[in-house]
């Protein structure tokens, strides 16, 4: 029920700029997600303190391998609070100064779907039993990482009618590139994502 302050599309913190894609004023936190709100995260992460930020952040499963038998090595990069700058409390929660797999990212919005629980991803391959036989895939119990309510307000704050009796969850994710042999972003070039129900 917060509103938060967008500063209207333009906030400065630490002498660095920050932009948001429209000119927003006060935004719910369900707004923020749904306009992408690089400032109303920001502030939410403020809000939070470094402590929790991260703990929230890791409890997402960042540091650990994902994908059992997916022979996925790679884990996400987040540094413990002893080696932020002065910015990375308002730059983690809009994806800056951490990294995640896109199986961890997968993983994380299984928990959407599942209750607030959190599945690890895992490839199926198997040949068909004998008739009438059972056979059930073996996978990890899931982990729980929010509340039911919270993953049914998540569901319902990200949810997008495409068309009568259609819709979508998910939110789209759009990333600059590191400009080649230079500092700062290629506005030119982008990695997008899309991952949702």
């Amino acid at each position: 029920e917060s509103r938060i302050t967008c500063e209207g599309g333009v906030w400065t913190y630490e002498g660095l700029p920050m932009r948001d894609p429209g000119r927003y004023d006060e935004l719910t936190p369900a707004e923020i997600l749904q306009k992408s709100s690089n400032i109303g995260m920001a502030k939410i992460g403020l809000l939070l303190g470094e402590g929790p930020l991260y703990e929230a952040v890791a409890g997402w499963g960042l540091k650990q391998k994902c994908g059992a038998g997916l022979n996925s090595g790679e884990i996400g990069i987040l540094h413990g609070t002893n080696r932020w700058s002065k910015l990375e409390i308002t730059r983690i929660p809009i994806g800056h100064g951490c990294a995640v797999t896109l199986l961890q990212l997968l993983r994380a919005y299984s928990a959407l779907f599942n209750d607030g629980r959190m599945a690890e991803p895992t490839l199926i391959a198997a040949t068909r039993p004998a008739p009438g036989a059972d056979w059930l895939p073996t996978a990890a119990e899931p982990t729980s990482v929010i509340r039911p309510e919270t993953a049914a307000w998540l569901r319902a704050t990200l949810k997008k009618e495409l068309a009568e009796g259609l819709s979508v969850i998910g939110q789209p994710a759009i990333v600059q590139k590191v400009r080649t042999g230079e500092s700062g972003y290629d506005p030119s070039r982008v990695v997008t994502a899309f991952i949702g129900g």
